[in-house]
């Protein structure tokens, strides 16, 4: 699958969750990660209203992450079909889900969510989300 191709799934994807006031995917708690995430919406680079997207590595988040979690990326990137393996650049389910769950616990208090970001054939990246305070 191509650049463009990528990009143009991401734009559709964008529109379509506009259109239907998607937005992102809140978990509260960390035990509950793995039946959760299985839900995650496709917002492409649609940014609802009242939330914000977490660069991970413009605000030194990733470095809370598992070393197995490359450093200085933005985006948590997925091996989609689970096929992966430890030690592959995506991470695998059980990762991808340590991942979060350590997001979760680290923004405990604050409302966060996660969506598709962009995906490929093989790989997806993940995007984290705050909810901005309402004034």
């Amino acid at each position: 699958m191509g650049l463009q191709t990528i990009r143009d799934i991401q734009t559709e994807a964008a529109h379509a969750a506009a259109r239907r006031g998607k937005f992102p995917l809140v978990i509260f708690n960390s035990d509950t990660v793995e039946d959760d995430i299985k839900h995650l919406p496709n917002l492409g680079d649609y940014e609802p209203e009242g939330w914000d997207l977490i660069l991970l590595s413009k605000e030194g988040i990733d470095e809370l992450l598992p070393q197995w979690q490359q450093r200085n990326l933005d985006f948590l990137f997925v091996d989609k079909g689970g096929w992966g393996r430890e030690g592959e650049a995506a991470l695998t389910f059980e990762q991808f889900c340590k991942c979060v769950a350590i997001l979760v616990d680290h923004f405990k208090g604050k409302t966060i969510g996660f969506g598709i970001w962009d995906e490929g054939q093989f790989q997806i990246n993940v995007g984290v989300y705050r909810k901005l305070a309402v004034n």
